[in-house]
């Protein structure tokens, strides 16, 4: 018991003992024999910080006949210039807020209403406390790599502003390292050598301090290979590969090594240089090239190696410029091709070609029957060229329509089908007479193609419903129309068609095929008469037949409905008997920057022997090639 509460309770027992007024003239309480005086307790002594709310706790008094107490709370003393008052200063918690620092002495007195009452002191001191510092536990970190360091978790109990102060106690030998924002509540700094970095916060509030440190530890961490993702790419070509995903934690420079795992049998490719972070390939072959690839960084090696596959497909020609419009010389065994204002004589096997400029912009071209010659059509001009090398222009023609079409006949005429619905237009080679035909007009946009007799062409009709197609006779030059097939709208003939090399049968661009000879009417097996369906096929992009391999060779269209967007992927094959579908060949996917894309026919022919099959193709758009057009030889 604190010394003054001793005393107090014993000069009240005395008191109550002698039954003493203590001379005072005021009326003493009534004594009830035998009744105890209550006891104050005011709890102990203590320290509290600036600031701080201190509760008073008298709940401990008590009286031992059970008689309820009352209680007050009052200040004996306070430091000079507090303002302090206490809370519920009549009841057994009471509470007051140490404003200023010093000794507060707080007294409670407690009566039980029939002795007098009791009082006990209770000192309370309140002192700046000293700020804590924290930040927080040791950790590693990464040469090269700032270390950030948060403070904000230090505090002080007075709820003083704090001051910051971070030092590096000591680091590795040789390092430069120091802190930015040395005086800010959160600061960093750049481990520049390998080793143990000690790190000290010190935080001041109300002139007392703290401090805490960490040790931050920077080992070498071995780097991480990546070979990136896998590839793909075409027999001939060179790709590079590339270590650029792989990293190294601590920043350190690398140096790489690559090995060819695997290849396909025969292949002869190589790395250029295994040392290289990003050394080229040739691909010779087709087939999944398989590439590991390890990382150092001057210390350590990488963990694990990583192995990137290229997939190579088949060879495929970029021919670097657009093509719009394609026929096959099989004399030269030569693909010609318009884009452009030049015409283009290409070797499909060599993957080489020559050019001859033309005077215009092309929009179709015709190859002769003897495969020698070629016409090529332009806005309101045609012009022909040798195809003989060196392949030259031989000259110009004007003609008063926009050709969709142009036939390069072999008799000394070259025929234009109008963009617009106009007459065949005939101009005579020799003197270059542009005469229109007689009798019906072809719709606009009619494709038209020679028959191999050579003596009529045979036109399909487009933009039009029902779809027909029309024969015209070009026996005496100047074309004339003769008749239309008997049909109208019971065949789907869909604006384009093509004639087996040995003349028996029209290919329309709807599958659908027709007899083609010069008995007319609608007798079975007469001229433009139905002669059957390539099986299973619908849309046709282009045809062409071999008599030779005894096949009809198609790229096929995209369909209306379902929606197909693959379905120009591929060659099909048929037989010219029954329409019989023989084989299908997937067109190669194009590698574009090791990436890999789906290539889309454009054109297709039987080489001269017809032993191979050129296919022109075009990659997907989603390649982003500003000259998608490839050639593709199967």
């Amino acid at each position: 018991m604190h010394p003054a509460r001793r005393r107090t309770a014993a000069a009240l027992a005395l008191c109550t003992a002698l039954a003493c007024s203590g001379g005072s003239d005021k009326p003493s309480l009534p004594v009830i024999p035998g009744n105890g005086p209550p006891v104050a307790q005011a709890g102990f002594d203590r320290t509290v910080g600036k600031g701080a709310l201190v509760q008073l706790d008298g709940a401990a008094s008590s009286d031992p006949e059970g008689f309820p107490l009352t209680y007050g709370w009052t200040f004996t003393s306070r430091p000079g210039g507090s303002a302090a008052l206490i809370q519920s200063a009549g009841s057994a918690h009471a509470s007051f807020t140490a404003d200023v620092p010093g000794v507060y002495g707080v007294r409670l007195q407690v009566s039980d209403g029939v002795n007098p009452p009791v009082s006990d002191d209770v000192v309370i001191t309140s002192q700046d406390l000293p700020p804590t510092a924290s930040i927080g536990p040791d950790r590693e970190g990464s040469r090269g790599i700032a270390v950030a360091l948060d403070g904000r978790a230090s505090a002080d109990p007075d709820g003083d502003a704090l001051t910051y102060a971070w030092a590096l106690v000591s680091r590795p030998a040789g390092s430069a390292a120091a802190f930015g924002g040395a005086t800010l509540s959160q600061a960093s700094f750049t481990p520049d050598v390998y080793g143990a970095y000690v790190v000290r916060l010190t935080v001041t509030a109300g002139g007392l301090s703290a401090q805490d440190e960490a040790t931050i530890t920077v080992r070498n961490h071995a780097p991480v290979a990546d070979a990136g993702p896998d590839l793909e790419s075409n027999a001939g070509a060179t790709l590079a590969l590339s270590a650029a995903a792989s990293s190294d934690p601590d920043q350190d420079p690398i140096t790489c090594a690559w090995a060819l795992v695997s290849k396909p049998t025969g292949s002869a490719a190589a790395l250029s240089d295994p040392a290289a972070c990003a050394p080229s390939v040739t691909y010779d072959l087709e087939g999944v090239y398989a590439f590991s690839l390890a990382v150092h960084d001057g210390e350590l090696a990488s963990a694990a190696t990583d192995v990137v596959q290229v997939t190579v497909h088949r060879k495929v020609w970029m021919l670097g410029h657009a093509v719009v419009d394609a026929e096959y010389s099989r004399a030269l065994d030569r693909l010609v091709a318009v884009g452009g204002s030049k015409l283009y004589v290409a070797d499909p096997v060599a993957g080489t070609e020559v050019s001859v400029a033309l005077p215009k912009a092309a929009l179709a071209v015709s190859v002769s029957p003897d495969g020698r010659y070629a016409a090529v059509g332009h806005d309101a001009l045609v012009s022909y060229v040798s195809l003989d090398a060196p392949p030259a222009l031989v000259g110009t023609f004007t003609t008063s329509v926009v050709p969709s079409d142009v036939v390069l006949a072999g008799n000394g005429y070259i025929y234009v089908f109008p963009a617009t619905w106009e007459q065949l237009h005939s101009i005579r080679i020799s003197t270059g007479a542009d005469t229109a035909s007689t009798g019906w007009s072809p719709y606009d946009g009619t494709k038209g193609r020679l028959h191999p007799g050579g003596a009529a062409i045979y036109g399909a009709d487009n933009f039009v419903s029902p779809e027909d197609i029309r024969k015209f006779s070009i026996a005496g030059g100047t074309a004339s129309f003769l008749y239309d097939s008997p049909y109208h709208g019971d065949y789907e003939m869909c604006g384009d068609l093509w004639i087996t090399e040995d003349g028996l049968r029209i290919v329309t661009a709807c599958g659908n095929t027709f007899h083609a000879n010069t008995t007319q009417g609608s007798t079975a097996g007469s001229d433009m008469t139905y002669a059957g369906a390539l099986e299973g096929t619908g849309q046709v992009k282009w045809a062409d037949h071999s008599a030779a391999a005894g096949q009809i060779l198609v790229v096929r269209g995209l369909p209306y409905w379902p929606a197909d967007p693959g379905a120009d992927a591929e060659l099909r094959l048929f037989g010219d008997d029954f329409l019989a579908l023989q084989e299908t060949i997937p067109l190669a996917r194009i590698g574009v920057g090791g990436k890999g894309y789906v290539s889309h026919g454009r054109f297709a022919f039987f080489s001269a022997d017809a032993t191979r099959r050129v296919a022109l193709v075009q990659v997907d758009a989603t390649s982003g090639l500003l000259a998608p057009d490839a050639v593709v030889v199967y």
